[in-house]
């Protein structure tokens, strides 16, 4: 029985400098930035941490340090303060 993964190659897009301003509006997961979401009534987010870098170790591997995303678990986009975007395919994102 093989396992097949259920997911589409969308292609490349460039990547562009995104809006900046006082607040934008991300449509993606956004690295390391939970103090500079702003709230909005109607907008959840969440933070997840998940580990960043690991090390070898004897039993493995064990990590060394640890990165938090903030997201919307409904799909949608959020507002931060503070933060260099770029544009991708329409998309306002950003990376670390």
């Amino acid at each position: 029985m093989s396992s097949r993964s259920n997911s589409d190659y969308h292609g490349e897009f460039p990547i562009e400098q995104g809006p900046d301003g006082d607040t934008v509006t991300i449509d993606s997961t956004v690295p390391e930035a939970v103090d500079s979401i702003v709230p909005g009534p109607e907008t959840r987010y969440q933070v997840e941490q998940t580990p960043a870098f690991m090390e070898r170790d004897d039993g493995g591997r064990t990590t060394s340090a640890f990165v938090s995303y903030a997201y919307n678990p409904d799909g949608g986009s959020l507002t931060f303060t503070d933060l260099s975007t770029y544009s991708v395919d329409g998309r306002t994102v950003v990376f670390t």
